[in-house]
Order: C-alpha cells, then sequence, then structure tokens
C-alpha cells in the first residue's frame, strides 16, 4: 500500500470533496443560475487543508522510517541538506557563557541525531500553515522537502507528473483558497464551477502520487530499502496509466520488484 498520509488523503478529503461537488450538481441540476456556490468554495478550503495535512504526515512518516531501529542508517548516510537542517536546530550561533555539553549538539553522535531530525521536522511543522512550494516570506514546502530529502522537489514532480510547473499550480490553488478566506470569494478571474473543483482535486492528487513516489524512490536509493509500497493508489495519477488494462506507466513498470534506476538531483 502507498503511505498511510495518501491512504487518509484518498479515503477522507477525496470522498468530501466530490460529494459537495454532487451536492452542488444536484441543487443546479434545474435551468437557471448556479447558486450555492458556497459548496464549491467549502469543497476547495477542505481540498487545501487536506494538501496541508498530507504533507505534514508524510514528512512525519518518511522521517520516522528513517530512524527506525531495525534500518540502522547512520548519519553520515543522509543528503547533506538533511545533515544540515539537524546541525543547524542542534547548533547555537553565540554560546557566550554557555556550557556547550548543555546544548543539543552533544546530542548528535551515535544515534542521538535521530532524535534531533524529529524534532527539527516537527519544529518546522509547528506553525505551518500556508502548503505553498514557494512563498516571499515563512515557511514553504520546499524548505521541508530538503530537510527530508536530497531531491530537487519541483523538478521531481514536474517530471513524474509530466506537467512543466505543477508546484505552480499548486501554489495558485492556495492563494485562491485564500482569497475565499479572507474574502469570502475568490477573485473574478479565478472562479471556478463544479470541473474546476474536480480539475484542482486532481491536481493535488498527481502531486501527492508524485511526492509518495520521489519519497519512495529516494529511500530505495540512498538506504536500500521501500518505506510503502507503488500500487494503482499512485499509478493511475501519474502519466502513462491505462485504467482499462492496468498497465503501469513505463517509468514503475519494475516497481514492484526493483527501484527505479533514475538518480535523484
Amino acid at each position: 500500500m502507498p503511505s498511510k498520509s495518501l491512504n487518509f488523503f484518498n479515503r477522507y478529503t477525496v470522498k468530501e470533496v466530490r460529494s459537495m461537488t454532487t451536492i452542488f450538481r444536484e441543487r443546479n441540476a434545474n435551468p437557471g443560475p448556479n447558486t450555492n456556490y458556497g459548496l464549491l468554495h467549502g469543497g476547495l478550503i477542505l481540498l487545501v487543508s487536506g494538501w496541508e495535512t498530507y504533507c505534514e504526515e508524510v514528512s512525519r512518516e518518511a522521517a520516522k522510517e528513517i530512524i527506525r531501529e531495525d534500518k540502522k542508517i547512520p548519519f553520515s548516510l543522509l543528503p547533506d541538506s538533511v545533515k544540515n537542517a539537524i546541525i543547524q536546530y542542534a547548533y547555537i550561533e553565540n554560546l557566550g557563557n554557555k556550557n556547550p555539553l548543555e546544548t543539543n549538539l552533544v546530542r548528535l553522535p551515535d544515534d542521538g541525531w535521530k532524535k534531533l531530525f524529529i524534532e527539527t521536522i516537527d519544529e518546522y511543522l509547528r506553525d505551518f500553515n500556508t502548503p505553498k512550494f514557494n512563498r516571499s516570506s515563512g515557511k514553504n514546502l520546499k524548505n521541508l522537502f530538503k530537510k527530508l530529502l536530497s531531491a530537487n522537489i519541483e523538478q521531481e514532480i514536474s517530471d513524474l507528473t509530466g506537467v512543466p510547473d505543477m508546484a505552480a499550480d499548486i501554489d495558485k490553488i492556495i492563494s485562491i483558497r485564500g482569497d475565499i478566506s479572507h474574502r469570502g470569494t475568490p477573485d473574478q478571474k479565478d472562479r471556478f464551477d463544479a470541473n474546476g473543483l474536480l480539475s484542482n482535486l486532481k491536481t493535488i492528487q498527481r502531486c501527492c502520487a508524485a511526492l509518495d513516489c520521489i519519497i519512495h524512490r529516494e529511500f530505495g536509493e540512498r538506504y536500500g530499502f521501500k518505506p510503502w509500497q507503488m500500487t494503482k493508489t499512485i499509478w493511475q495519477h501519474l502519466p502513462g496509466y491505462n485504467a482499462t488494462s492496468g498497465v503501469k506507466p513505463s517509468t514503475f513498470s519494475d516497481m514492484s520488484e526493483n527501484f527505479l534506476t533514475q538518480r535523484l538531483i
């Protein structure tokens, strides 16, 4: 099965967003102008909330896989970006008269880095509430996943989904959610109907599937184990999947037995 985070997203968020779309269509089945757009606006807010939860929980889920006792992953095997995040979390810029043995630095040797790693992720997520890849200020997904992976996350997502700037598409959806939350309605140019909400759902489903794949691939190549399985739940949202025949995208043709061979940045 895929990550627990993706299963939760599919079980609850996807189901509820589709249900709200169905209700909207039922209430506007008769001739005349559409009403009850609050259903669609609420659906988008719910969708972005589900996306935020997925990103937070898949980060925690993956981090816990790295520190598992049975995997015995040494600090030296971590990507440089992850090592840097842990060290920066532990490091005090100006020790002053403080005893270094009373700081987090002393926890780095042996397996002490593992608890620091979890704390690093938890600290970043503590007030994380705008799940964009890029923001002019504040926390963002690009920096979150740098604390977990070596991958160029935006490029990898575009490569896997076949969408040139998928991260920008996600960020646009988040911005529309912000307009609805703060002003009650999106800008005129960003208004959407039921098909538009379902299109946004599809975009985020693709991105979730790509993230599950990227983490799966990097863990296989770097650490030698699979954090979860690649299944239809993931394949069906990526290019090349044939729903009728069940044929996987060529990228995943050997995923059930072997790890992907394409190297991550």
